[in-house]
């Protein structure tokens, strides 16, 4: 398994340096499925742009993005210093067409075969398991 680490300060750091960071990976591993790099990046920058937009911090958010890879599967988690928050992932559920905001957390859940987050030791943590497939 190879392992990727990136810390992250937003600002000046946004979703664009979530990309470059993913594109580095994808470089080096190109036996990963396209269609699985498409959905590991979707989950992974969904999930960096609600930590960089709700984070509840005076002088910027500072996340840290861990990405392991095998020839079989992928790992990732991101870990923030955001106001610690409970949150119960399996009560999100796709809102109605119209709806403005709450697709988020529904649409990781569908893209990935494992999501959990952890709220503690003054971090909040989101970790993705996706299982490449043929």
């Amino acid at each position: 398994m190879t392992t990727y680490q990136r810390n992250l300060t937003a600002p000046p750091e946004d979703v664009d340096s979530v990309h470059d960071f993913l594109q580095t990976i994808w470089t080096e591993n190109p036996e990963i499925p396209a269609k699985e790099k498409i959905r590991i990046e979707t989950a992974i920058i969904e999930l960096a742009a609600n930590i960089i937009l709700y984070s509840e911090t005076t002088a910027g958010v500072i996340f840290n993005i861990t990405v392991s890879t095998s020839k079989d599967n992928l790992e990732a988690s991101i870990s923030d210093n955001g106001e610690l928050f409970s949150l119960e992932l399996d009560s999100h559920i796709m809102p109605e067409d119209y709806a403005e905001s709450g697709r988020g957390i529904p649409m990781v859940k569908s893209l990935v075969d494992k999501f959990e987050f952890d709220s503690s030791d003054g971090r909040n943590t989101w970790r993705i398991w996706k299982e490449f497939r043929s």
